[in-house]
């Protein structure tokens, strides 16, 4: 009766993510020996052995609308196409993102630049519908270095025997990284046919950067 507390949802945002591990759910952390190691578990440059250049390495992500073309047909126009698109689209993710991570590895050390650009926007509540809009550019660059520590095996028995047999297995790594990024971007909910949005915009000025920083850009 005296406390009560409050628990919000909200999607994590990643600097950058690798197409494999999306497939797997995410289960990456412990296998990331791949050109996005640095984002995932830098220890797993100790891994690495030679030297390896990716040039561009570049990635898009797109709202999958096959299933639901009709949505994107025919968009309504004139006075009332704000009600109409909002009804369509209620509850509907719109989602864009596209970057491209060059970078190298050479033995225990990584390194790549970064740049990414996500939108995502999504109109919620039929009764007094707003624009949910999430808009994300960075850019900067990432390094990193592991280092290996004794030597690796595993340990197993045999049925009939008390010894103990060992194999040899991966060494004890550690992984440092650090990161130096420009990040711009806004999240912000806007409601559609109050004011409050309209006297934003006129307060805000009249150039495109004004508008944008009175947005919360």
């Amino acid at each position: 009766m005296l406390l009560s507390a409050s628990l919000f949802s909200k999607e994590i945002f990643y600097l950058m993510r690798s197409p494999k591990a999306l497939l797997m759910g995410d289960a990456y952390t412990a296998i990331a020996d791949d050109e996005y190691s640095l984002y995932y578990n830098p220890a797993l440059l100790a891994r690495n052995s030679g030297m390896s250049l990716t040039p561009l390495n570049p990635s898009f992500g797109l709202t999958n609308a096959y299933s639901d073309l009709n949505k994107f047909q025919n968009l309504p126009s004139g006075t009332s196409a704000a009600s109409e698109l909002a009804n369509r689209f209620m509850d509907y993710p719109i989602y864009f993102s596209a970057g491209a991570t060059p970078g190298f590895k050479m033995g225990g050390i990584g390194f790549n630049l970064f740049i990414n650009n996500q939108s995502s926007l999504m109109f919620r509540n039929s009764i007094h519908p707003t624009l949910n809009l999430q808009y994300r550019y960075d850019r900067g660059f990432i390094a990193g270095f592991a280092y290996q520590l004794g030597n690796g095996a595993f340990a197993s028995k045999k049925s009939n025997s008390s010894k103990t047999q060992y194999s040899n297995g991966q060494k004890l790594s550690l992984g440092f990284a650090v990161k130096h990024f420009n990040r711009q971007g806004t999240d912000s909910e806007y409601d559609l046919f109050g004011t409050g949005l309209l006297n934003t915009i006129n307060n805000g000025g009249t150039s495109l950067s004004e508008i944008k920083s009175s947005l919360g850009f």
